[in-house]
């Protein structure tokens, strides 16, 4: 799954990759693009297609949607599940009618359990691993798979953790690593778009191209929000037996 993530980024970090990017510069100024701690409820910028030709354009929109339970209790979607992406009426109904952004991110964070009912589950943080000598920001991003809800509201797609994820978390987003993928998410027609499920259905198998890094669990409360959330962190202590 995916319940914490980072943007930090500015406008010419995105135009790298989409270089007719429509954009209110003073917008995004004024807003703010920079969070090393992007929560469920938040506000979150997005990629869309901007309905003009090859056009895209930033947005912000709210991270989770709440359903009504069996139990008839408000529980909020933040995640969706790709292997049951065309399976439902709702989140294919998404992908046909053109509901499908691009959610720019730095890395995400995802939570180990430790052996022993009295350790606590420690973060960590994932980020690409540069796969040149660029050390700009831009290139360093990734983009999350999203889908809108009828209201207005996004998830992020999920899938199975690659290998070298798993003995963290066994599930991680859905990464459109290509250009071409990311063009076909965005852009193309629905009839692409529910080809390129299906082909990341069919292959689910991930390539290592992340690093991780054991962070402070400073990440855990929301209303922390800095660069220093994403240093390296020492392991704890483990706790030992009384008996």
């Amino acid at each position: 799954m995916c319940g914490r993530f980072v943007q930090s980024f500015a406008k010419e970090d995105i135009q790298q990759q989409f270089p007719k990017l429509l954009i209110d510069v003073n917008w995004l100024e004024k807003d703010g693009s920079r969070s090393f701690n992007v929560a469920p409820g938040h506000l979150v910028w997005v990629l869309d297609n901007a309905d003009s030709g090859n056009k895209v354009i930033l947005n912000r929109l709210q991270w989770g949607f709440n359903i009504n339970t069996a139990v008839k209790t408000r529980k909020m979607i933040i995640n969706i599940r790709l292997d049951r992406l065309l399976n439902s009426v709702n989140w294919a109904k998404a992908i046909t009618e053109n509901r499908r952004v691009l959610i720019p991110a730095n890395g995400w964070y995802e939570w180990k359990r430790e052996q022993g009912k009295n350790q606590n589950s420690l973060p960590h943080y994932f980020e690409k691993v540069a796969t040149s000598n660029s050390t700009d920001l831009g290139s360093k991003l990734m983009y999350f798979a999203g889908l809108i809800d009828t209201h207005g509201n996004f998830g992020i797609v999920t899938q199975a953790a690659s290998e070298d994820i798993t003995h963290i978390h066994d599930r991680m987003p859905l990464v459109l690593d290509s250009e071409n993928e990311r063009a076909i998410w965005l852009q193309k027609s629905s009839a692409a778009a529910v080809s390129l499920t299906q082909k990341k259905q069919q292959n689910s198998a991930v390539e290592h191209t992340y690093n991780s890094t054991l962070v402070s669990t400073k990440v855990n409360k929301v209303a922390n929000n800095e660069a220093s959330l994403l240093h390296e962190s020492t392991p704890p202590p483990t706790q030992g037996s009384l008996f």
